[in-house]
């Protein structure tokens, strides 16, 4: 008989355990295998029993398995929201009696953060609009106030230059402004 070698308490371990990978693979693939053709005469066997051939659709445990879990839905979304209402509020009260503020914001780097949301909003852009349509907007008064100031003054000059003794112009027309 052929004399096996002696190995190390390490090698032994890795051995073992190389042929426990072995056992447990070739198993699983086995296994699998098995697993799947198992699942087909189950399902198979679970269609016929849900839905029957020889009976009415009416009637078919199937249906009725479907009505139950839409119900069983329902209750389960109402109840759901029921504890979210009921225990929601509470954590979340919990939890904000125990945070502090002042902490969470000495941590922030707040200028970096202005920095962040002058480059979010575009801010050079915004200042650029809103200035140009100031100056549009100041510009256009000026000219409304020029052409009533330039109408004052001419309607001024018109009454002095043009009222003489009697009412009369130097050109001997009546007076416009008394009419």
């Amino acid at each position: 008989m052929a004399a096996v070698p002696r190995r190390s308490a390490a090698e032994t371990g890795w051995l073992l355990a190389d042929a426990t990978i072995a056992l447990i693979a070739g198993g699983a693939r086995r296994g699998s295998r098995i697993g799947v053709a198992a699942a087909r005469v189950v399902w198979l066997l679970a269609d016929l029993t849900m839905r029957p051939p020889l009976v009415p659709q009416r009637y078919w445990p199937d249906r009725r398995l479907a009505e139950l879990a839409d119900s069983g839905r329902d209750q389960r979304r109402c109840a759901t929201a029921m504890v979210q209402q009921l225990f929601g509020q509470l954590v979340v009260d919990a939890v904000v009696t125990r945070v502090d503020l002042d902490a969470i914001v000495a941590r922030l780097d707040l200028a970096e953060l202005a920095r962040y949301v002058v480059a979010a909003i575009d801010l050079p852009a915004i200042i650029r609009e809103s200035t140009g349509s100031m100056i549009s907007d100041a510009v256009q008064e000026n000219r409304i106030q020029s052409r009533e100031a330039d109408q004052a003054v001419a309607a001024w000059v018109e009454r002095v230059f043009r009222s003489g003794p009697g009412g009369q112009g130097e050109a001997g027309e009546p007076d416009q402004s008394t009419g």
